[in-house]
């Protein structure tokens, strides 16, 4: 496992990533929110990893997801409303974290994990 935490200069020199999975690594901290300047990823998997506070809004300008799989961290908050833009989203993982507030609208036809009871369908 890697460890420790997401170095914002990652982000810097990775824009054409497509992929990024990095379960059960051992990352904690937050999620950075340079992670927007990966407009080219269409799979992000940070399962099983220690991150914390907020799911950053920024996830929600990478238009050309098709999954995101953040469960089993301690990520808390509300779902970004920017994720309504993810159009190409099919999967979506946010089991075992503790989130509240609405589901964003647009997600009728998104295969979603989540086992939050603070979430209530809007």
């Amino acid at each position: 496992p890697l460890g420790g935490t997401l170095p914002k200069f990652f982000f810097l020199q990775l824009s054409l990533l497509e992929r990024l999975s990095c379960t059960d690594c051992k990352l904690d901290g937050l999620i950075p929110s340079e992670i927007g300047l990966l407009t080219k990823l269409t799979a992000l998997d940070l399962n099983s990893n220690q991150f914390s506070r907020s799911i950053p809004s920024e996830i929600g300008i990478l238009t050309k997801l098709t999954s995101v799989a953040l469960s089993q961290n301690k990520l808390s908050g509300l779902i970004p409303s920017e994720f309504a833009l993810l159009t190409d989203l099919k999967l979506l993982g946010l089991d075992s974290n503790s989130l509240s507030g609405t589901i964003p609208q647009g997600f009728i036809t998104l295969t979603f994990f989540c086992d939050n009871s603070g979430l209530t369908n809007s």
